[in-house]
């Protein structure tokens, strides 16, 4: 890809980076923390790892995310509309990826805004992708991003450089310094400009790092995102050496030990299935009845009735229980995204059991398929139920995730989560 120079004059630049931010504008100093920023924008602007919350302004529209989640994505379409995250951040590098759809528009459109610039998705005369370094320079990319449809936009910022993806691509490269804008989400606002635009613009996932990502990283993240699953990767894109495996004390925070996409696995029956991905089926609790394969990159577990004869809890080992007990003596998370096509009946579900804390307990947290759910550990052969007060997954009031999260009217009969796909994130915290 051609990158364009553009020559910048010192002394302007200088006077640039140092506008101050206005009183209406009142901005904290923030860092990134290492696993990033990711707002999910399902139905709040909330970051999901609990960093910051932002604010929505204008009262934009929740709508249908680009995975069919209801109220999974954020519509702008009024000039006084924006998310404000009045954050200052202060990196030398960062790498900022979105998930946008925009209708055709003449304005323009702005992914993140800042008073020292912005990353735009349409720039001057309603056509390409760029930024500004306000008072400096408009820098336009010669690339156009579709309109009327979901597109993964990837910004890497490093040197006074950005390079542009689209879908994990390389498309563009800009010159210039631009502290990453951290003030606003979807639009300008008068405070910043003097002027706002009407964006006709959706998101669904934006996702912030304090780093510049690699191309291999960039491709990563869009290979993860594109069905609407979570970027999972850790902060400095690695997984865990094998030396520091030994010791989890050694893994820097962020570390992933695991991740599966399945893109690059074979499988058409459980054992073919089981060896691609070296799991090991597990009998020592019941018969592994489940019927596993491996198909357009997914997973799929069938253990209906119809199927199978008679079904039982089926379980496939990762870890075993003594390689596990390092990584669980810390804190940890772990996530996974499924979707359920048919139960036997509304209180079937899928969960990964993990030896949560390094002694042996077991614990899973479970969504079932009526839409509600139960966190539980097992001790020896009790297992013990987080009350609702605990755990409000089983609270079937309007108080409880089945309406909090999935919108629900809770009905036990109902296969309420009937092809929804959803994301479920576990973190456990010795502190905590």
């Amino acid at each position: 890809m051609k990158k364009a120079l553009i020559l910048l004059s010192a002394v302007l630049l200088a006077a640039a980076m140092a506008i101050p931010s206005l009183a209406e504008f009142p901005l904290e100093d923030f860092t990134i923390p290492d696993a990033g920023v990711h707002f999910a924008f399902n139905g709040d602007a909330k970051d999901e790892g609990g960093a910051l919350t932002g604010e929505l302004v204008g009262d934009p529209t929740f709508v249908e995310g680009r995975d069919g989640t209801a109220n999974g994505a954020v519509y702008l379409d009024d000039n006084e509309q924006y998310i404000f995250l009045g954050k200052n951040v202060d990196a030398e590098s960062y790498t900022a990826s979105f998930w946008a759809k925009v209708e055709d528009n003449t304005e323009h459109v702005f992914l993140c805004s800042s008073m020292l610039g912005s990353i735009r998705i349409i720039h001057d005369g309603g056509v390409v992708v760029g930024n500004t370094i306000n008072g400096v320079v408009d820098n336009l990319s010669e690339y156009a991003a579709p309109r009327d449809e979901w597109v993964n936009l990837t910004f890497v910022y490093a040197n006074e450089a950005m390079d542009i993806y689209s879908n994990g691509e390389l498309v563009g490269s800009l010159s210039g310094a631009l502290p990453l804008p951290f003030t606003l989400l979807g639009n300008e606002a008068s405070e910043q400009k003097g002027w706002q635009s009407f964006p006709f613009l959706t998101l669904d996932d934006a996702y912030f790092f304090g780093r510049a990502f690699s191309a291999d990283e960039v491709m990563d993240l869009y290979n993860q995102t594109k069905d609407g699953a979570a970027y999972t990767a850790a902060a400095g894109g690695e997984t865990a050496p094998a030396a520091a495996q030994a010791d989890s004390a050694a893994l820097p925070a962020g570390t992933v030990i695991y991740y599966e996409n399945f893109d690059d696995k074979t499988g058409t029956d459980t054992d073919s299935t089981l060896a691609s991905l070296g799991w090991t089926k597990m009998e020592d609790f019941k018969e592994h009845t489940a019927v596993l394969s491996i198909e357009d990159g997914h997973l799929h577990i069938d253990n209906l009735e119809e199927t199978v004869g008679s079904s039982n809890d089926s379980y496939a080992q990762i870890f075993t229980s003594d390689e596990f007990k390092k990584y669980a003596e810390g804190d940890y998370s772990y996530q996974y995204t499924a979707t359920y096509r048919d139960a036997g009946n509304t209180y079937r579900y899928v969960s990964l059991l993990c030896n949560y804390d390094g002694f042996n307990n077991y614990n899973t947290v479970d969504v079932r398929f009526r839409g509600d759910g139960y966190n539980q550990v097992r001790n020896g052969d009790n297992w013990i139920h987080y009350s609702d007060e605990e755990m409000p997954m089983g609270d079937h009031s309007d108080e409880g995730m089945a309406h909090t999260v999935f919108g629900l009217d809770f009905d036990e009969n109902a296969y309420a989560l009937k092809d929804v796909t959803f994301t479920v994130r576990d973190e456990m915290s010795k502190e905590k």
